[in-house]
């Protein structure tokens, strides 16, 4: 969650908004992280979790990173049995969420 949190602060520009939430629906536990940023056209998503990649790797981006946090943090959720989900809207902002199941 920490790095699905630093990614949407990091693209949402001054005045945007960031939402971290968690709910239940039936026997899992969705935890979210929604931002008004800069968005991915949804084409483009499956490259968001390449080790190392940017989407925009021109000399002039302007933002940072080395292209690690969302590859690691979708491994994280593998181990656990789960995947990082993504909704998105150039212009318009992202969401991305995770999914975990109760243990009973």
């Amino acid at each position: 969650m920490y790095q699905l949190i630093d990614n949407a602060v990091k693209f949402t520009n001054k005045g945007g908004m960031v939402i971290v939430g968690a709910r239940r629906q039936a026997q899992e536990c969705l935890l979210y992280v929604q931002d008004t940023g800069i968005g991915v056209p949804m084409e483009r998503v499956e490259e968001l979790f390449i080790p190392f990649h940017q989407l925009d790797s021109s000399s002039t981006r302007h933002f940072g990173g080395t292209g690690l946090g969302l590859a690691f943090a979708q491994r994280l959720a593998e181990a656990h049995g789960t995947k990082i989900e993504v909704q998105s809207q150039p212009k318009k902002g992202s969401t991305f969420s995770i999914r975990l199941q109760f243990l009973l």
